[in-house]
């Protein structure tokens, strides 16, 4: 899965079963911070299929994902808007991370050291 050599993956792994789907999320927004870190953030509709049950006793229908992506290697972007749906490609390693997002009006690209789920 994308997540596994992500830091705090075992919250993934707890509450939804190690199963935690990224098709189709919406790109709510990213930024820089701490020096060579970048932050994005996801809204993921619906839930997955295994789930905090109190979740459903609230009516939740959506998470909100935040991924950091510290120590950046390199970073692009080109394009005007965010708040699109997506797939991001994530891939993790022992000591390096990378995402793609892409859009019809945004495209983004970061390698880092490593990931990090917030």
């Amino acid at each position: 899965m994308w997540f596994d050599n992500a830091l705090h993956k075992e919250m993934i792994e707890h509450m939804f079963g190690g199963f935690l789907p990224i098709e189709g999320v919406e790109l709510s927004g990213f930024y820089f911070y701490a020096v060579s870190s970048i932050r994005f953030s996801f809204k993921i509709k619906g839930l997955p299929s295994k789930h905090p049950k109190k979740w459903s006793d609230y009516g939740y229908n959506a998470i909100s994902l935040v991924l950091s992506f510290d120590g950046v290697r390199l970073f692009e972007s080109s394009g005007n808007r965010i708040g699109f749906s997506c797939d991001p490609c994530i891939e993790t390693l022992p000591h390096a991370a990378s995402i793609s997002v892409k859009g019809n009006e945004m495209k983004i690209y970061c390698e880092s050291e490593f990931l990090t789920i917030s």
